[in-house]
């Protein structure tokens, strides 16, 4: 006769991490250590990562703040944001004097439409630096979930997430949206390794609405997904980059393509004609000095 499934009791990890609490164990494996760290599984409250990432958030929030108040950010970013986001706040449309474009005409962030409330309480920047930490703080917990779903020491995956180079970078920029999908990609990530479909459909969304353009991301998601959310990822990736390209397009703008890859040819279907345009414009001595700046200070880790 089969031995029927043991229960096994609610055990705390020594790093404040709750093992799979409850879990059957199958036939034969009574003798089999629990690890407290289940494959595939969801992780209990995770008091450790919550309580770095919060203290992340305050210092990367502060640090902004801190720099801010000793005139040490400029216009490009935070000014456009702000000048756009304040304008908004204001019932006007947001055409940035900074730039001299509509804010959303060069990268069609929605995220910044949150922001308007918080300007019509208290019209200040420091609302985006708290929010730019608090989004780097929740990537802790959700990067440390990560690593514990593919088995990876967590230990690491917090170093990295606290003090990983493109990420500090990105905190002292001034502000720019993009950072607050940081969280949403480590999430999409650990949804797509799990193969759960709604939950990383609400992710992918999380992250076009910080900026479209983004959706490139995920095509990236989807090469180390599972077969049974890829098509998902496939299908949302087309239609944030489309709405990059159209949003500016209709606001009349000169729009992403032309601002960015202009020198590869006057629109997108230009480009596609002359396509030897592209290792062209990547060996160019200019793009070759941008390569070194972009990529050295981070030891070419993209």
């Amino acid at each position: 006769m089969p031995h029927p499934h043991r229960s096994v009791p609610n055990r705390t990890s020594a790093d404040g991490e709750a093992s799979d609490s409850g879990r059957s164990t199958p036939p034969g494996d009574e003798d089999r250590p629990v690890t407290g760290r289940p494959v595939g599984g969801a992780p209990g409250f995770d008091r450790v990562g919550w309580v770095v990432g919060g203290a992340l958030a305050l210092v990367l929030g502060g640090l902004g703040c801190l720099r801010h108040q000793n005139v040490w950010t400029g216009g490009f970013d935070l000014g456009v944001f702000d000048q756009g986001i304040w304008l908004m706040s204001q019932g006007l449309a947001p055409e940035v004097t900074v730039n001299g474009r509509n804010l959303f005409a060069d990268h069609l962030s929605v995220v910044t439409l949150a922001f308007v409330p918080l300007y019509r309480l208290s019209a200040t920047p420091y609302w985006l630096f708290a929010a730019q930490g608090l989004a780097l703080g929740a990537n802790v917990p959700a990067f440390r979930a990560l690593a514990r779903q593919e088995g990876a020491p967590v230990w690491l995956a917090t170093l990295f997430a606290v003090f990983g180079a493109p990420l500090l970078a990105a905190a002292v920029f001034e502000f720019h949206p993009a950072t607050l999908a940081v969280p949403a990609v480590s999430w999409a990530l650990l949804e797509a390794r799990r193969g759960n479909l709604a939950r990383l459909t609400v992710a992918a969304v999380l992250i076009m609405l910080c900026r479209s353009e983004l959706a490139v991301v995920l095509l990236g998601i989807a090469v180390v997904a599972r077969p049974e959310v890829r098509r998902r990822l496939l299908v949302m990736a087309p239609i944030g980059l489309a709405a990059g390209y159209v949003g500016p397009a209709l606001l009349g703008a000169r729009g992403t393509f032309e601002v960015h890859y202009g020198n590869l040819g006057t629109s997108p279907k230009d480009a596609l004609l002359h396509p030897w345009r592209v290792p062209l414009a990547l060996l160019h001595p200019t793009s070759l000095v941008k390569w070194v700046w972009w990529l050295a200070p981070v030891g070419f880790m993209p």
